[in-house]
C-alpha cells in the first residue's frame, strides 16, 4: 500500500517538474519581450533628450533612468564607474538576460556600440531606427511569447506524465 502511494506521490513530482521545466522555457520569452520594451523606452528617452535638454549621455544615464522605467534593464553601474568604462562593458554584462537571435544581438551591440557616436540630426534619426526595429521585434516576441507559453507548460507536463507513466 504505502509502496503504491509512494510510486503516486514521485509521479505527481516527475509531472511537477515537467511543468516547471515549461515554465521556464515560457520565461524566456517573457524575458525576451521585456527586453525590447525596455530598448523601446530607452530609445524614447533618449530622443526625447536630444530633443529637448540635450544633457550628455554620461549625466543622462547617471540621473534620468529610473528603475521603474524598465523591467530589466539596470543602469546602476553608470553612477559609480567611469561612464567610458561602464558603457563599454554595459551590454556584455546585461546580455543575458534573454534568449536573443544571432541578428537581434548584433542589432542590441550595434546600438549599444555607435550610440552618441553621432551629431544630433544623425543620432536622432539612428534611435528613431532602433526604436521602429526594437518595437518590431517586441511584437514579433509578444506573438512567439503568447503561442509558446501555453505550449511550453502543456509540453513540460505532458512530458513528465510520460516519464512518470514509464517509471511506475
Amino acid at each position: 500500500m504505502w509502496t503504491a502511494f509512494l510510486r503516486m506521490c514521485g509521479a505527481g513530482m516527475v509531472v511537477g517538474c515537467g511543468w516547471f521545466a515549461g515554465n521556464t522555457r515560457a520565461a524566456e520569452f517573457r524575458q525576451r519581450r521585456m527586453l525590447f520594451e525596455d530598448l523601446v523606452t530607452l530609445c524614447d528617452l533618449l530622443i526625447r533628450n536630444l530633443e529637448g535638454r540635450r544633457v550628455s549621455l554620461p549625466v543622462f544615464f547617471q540621473k534620468d533612468l529610473t528603475p521603474s522605467l524598465f523591467s530589466l534593464l539596470r543602469f546602476e553601474g553608470a553612477k559609480s564607474e567611469k561612464f567610458e568604462k561602464w558603457h563599454r562593458n554595459f551590454w556584455k554584462d546585461t546580455g543575458q538576460y534573454a534568449p536573443l537571435s544571432k541578428e537581434e544581438m548584433a542589432r542590441i551591440e550595434e546600438f549599444w556600440s555607435e550610440l552618441g557616436s553621432a551629431g544630433g540630426e544623425e543620432e536622432a534619426g539612428r534611435l528613431h531606427f532602433f526604436s521602429q526595429y526594437f518595437a518590431a521585434a517586441a511584437e514579433r516576441a509578444k506573438e512567439a511569447e503568447k503561442q509558446n507559453t501555453r505550449l511550453c507548460r502543456s509540453l513540460g507536463v505532458c512530458a513528465g506524465g510520460v516519464i512518470a507513466l514509464l517509471l511506475i
